[in-house]
């Protein structure tokens, strides 16, 4: 059994950090629009500070000697991170004209977050045992989908019914901030490790050990199917949010019922895939997930109207979760806990590669003055690029 103790903060703490998602991250692309930058701008925006902080965090594991270990390493970026979302909040009072400080403190925020996470994973899975990793996983996701919608709902909300947008932006990432702040807090109820669990690995920055790991057939596996996958998703998601609001002169009550849609029928997937994936099997639950991923933004394109993205959004949230859960599953069963922190860090370095990759040739296609005809372009080459990994 899971102790009492760690179900029990590591729920407040999924649930705080998910609240910091739903009012704080997920809203960029809407503050950068918001803020008077272009359509294409905005997108660029609320991606390329990821794929530089996914290049960095390669060396984040150097910092590790500095701490007393991964619970502590991990609550000091969170801590960090929701200091970047005060920045933020300073930017939108201040200096909203400026994209420079924007980006610097996006990168820094995505620098933290990507930093925290292969560490808490190898924390976490360290503290669970074994035969109930899956499961706690699983009930754990739920969790946080919900917050995230409920963190959605409370910054739309507070988007519509305020007259000076920028305003209401800098109450909700302080907001968001508070929330890290206390998922921080919940982290460091959680005990430390065992010691034969704090398995040392070598530095991901390793590039020669990297390429002699990437030999193996699972690995290699792993990196192409996430990596193509993203590379196809950049494309054409970050430009999602600007489509919606400026094409399709949606208010924010509503962007935010779109946005927020498949938070909710991901949440009640979550309760599903662990009896479908241990049924059919990982590879046999990826297919369809990832077909539905693929012609998502091709839907968006041909049917761009609320009623029909309510539902192209309902079906695109079974299918993350579908894709999602399958992964983890798949990396808890092939890796051990070095392997799969290493797995995780240089996932994030070629995620955040492709991102700025895709961003790029999106925003390339997009133009200056996009047209309904060039984001229907865009979103249809995201959709030919995410067929690819189906293959590999």
């Amino acid at each position: 059994m899971i102790d009492a103790r760690i179900t029990k903060w590591s729920r407040i703490e999924v649930i705080f950090w998910s609240l910091m998602i739903g009012m704080g991250e997920a809203y960029i692309g809407a503050y950068a629009l918001a803020c008077g930058f272009s359509e294409r701008y905005a997108g660029l925006i609320a991606t390329i500070p990821l794929g530089t902080a996914s290049i960095i965090q390669l060396f984040s594991p150097k910092l590790m000697g500095l701490v007393k270990g991964r619970r502590h390493f991990v609550i000091g970026c969170a801590v960090a991170q929701a200091f970047t979302l005060f920045l933020i909040t300073g930017h939108a009072i201040f200096d909203r004209g400026s994209p420079t400080v924007l980006i610097a403190v996006l990168t820094l925020y995505w620098l933290f977050g990507l930093s925290a996470g292969p560490m808490w994973n190898a924390w976490i899975v360290a503290i669970i045992p074994k035969e109930h990793r899956a499961h706690f996983f699983s009930q754990r996701g739920p969790y946080h989908e919900i917050s995230v919608l409920i963190g959605l709902v409370v910054c739309g909300l507070a988007l519509d019914r305020t007259p000076d947008v920028l305003f209401a932006f800098s109450i909700t990432f302080v907001l968001a901030g508070v929330s890290r702040l206390v998922s921080a807090f919940s982290m460091n109820q959680l005990p430390d490790e065992p010691a034969t669990g704090a398995v040392r690995f070598e530095s991901p920055s390793d590039l020669g050990a990297f390429l002699n790991w990437l030999r193996q057939k699972k690995v290699l596996w792993m990196i192409l199917l996430i990596g193509f996958l993203n590379l196809g998703v950049s494309v054409g998601s970050p430009f999602f949010t600007p489509f919606m609001l400026k094409r399709m002169k949606l208010d924010y009550s509503t962007y935010m019922m779109l946005i927020a849609i498949p938070f909710i029928s991901r949440a009640i997937a979550y309760q599903y895939f662990e009896k479908i994936v241990h049924r059919v099997g990982v590879k046999t639950a990826l297919i369809p997930s990832m077909v539905i991923i693929a012609l998502t933004p091709f839907l968006w394109s041909q049917f761009p109207y609320v009623g029909a993205v309510v539902f192209f959004q309902l079906l695109a949230g079974v299918a993350w979760t579908g894709f999602e859960y399958s992964i983890l599953l798949k990396q808890i069963s092939d890796f051990g806990q070095a392997e799969r922190s290493r797995v995780l860090t240089w996932t994030n370095f070629v995620v955040g590669a492709c991102n700025i990759v895709g961003v790029s040739l999106g925003s390339q296609l997009l133009g200056r003055n996009p047209s309904p005809i060039e984001y229907a372009r865009v979103f249809e080459i995201s959709t030919l690029m995410r067929f690819f990994p189906i293959f590999v």
